[in-house]
């Protein structure tokens, strides 16, 4: 599925796969992620060194089914979008989304989720996306419903985060 390692285009936004990504642009992806208000939502909130972030980045060029990319609009940096635990046989997969908080531009969300659904079901011929979010990130759970996603389950006591252990909600998206 090399072809999902490749840089998509939908409308002004440019959807850079991440193994092709220059220094510049690979180290505004980790300042993204180690940013307080993406790594709070994240299952490891750790600091993530210059090291593992390249470490990981090396990894996805051999992968088969976690592909990344970096979301631009106008050269400015949108956000993360990424698909993994891809399941080819079953056509679905799940994914992850996150908007760069050091741009103040509304809508970013909206427009990462249009690029992934794009990739998601016209590139990878997908049939179902999902994704697990906390129970206490709700202001990304409404962001989901409003765009068409349904709870699917939930997983009890799933992640230990700050505050103590999380039920996490898995939600899912069919192709129309």
């Amino acid at each position: 599925m090399r072809r999902l390692q490749r840089d998509f285009r939908l409308g002004k936004n440019i959807i850079m796969s991440f193994p092709r990504l220059d220094t510049t642009d690979l180290t505004e992806v980790r300042k993204m992620r180690n940013h307080p208000l993406v790594r709070k939502w994240m299952y490891t909130a750790k600091i993530i060194s210059p090291q593992e972030h390249r470490s990981f980045v090396s990894g996805l060029k051999r992968s088969e089914n976690s592909f990344y990319w970096l979301v631009k609009a106008k050269e400015r940096c949108l956000g993360v979008i990424y698909l993994n635990r891809i399941d080819w046989e079953h056509k679905h997969a799940y994914l992850g989304i996150y908007a760069n908080p050091l741009s103040g531009s509304a809508g970013r969300g909206s427009q990462l989720l249009k690029c992934l659904t794009y990739v998601g079901f016209k590139k990878a011929g997908l049939k179902s996306i999902k994704l697990e979010v906390m129970e206490d990130n709700l202001k990304a759970i409404r962001f989901y419903r409003k765009n068409g996603f349904k709870m699917e389950g939930r997983l009890r006591a799933f992640v230990r985060s700050s505050g103590g252990w999380k039920d996490v909600y898995i939600m899912g998206l069919l192709r129309e």
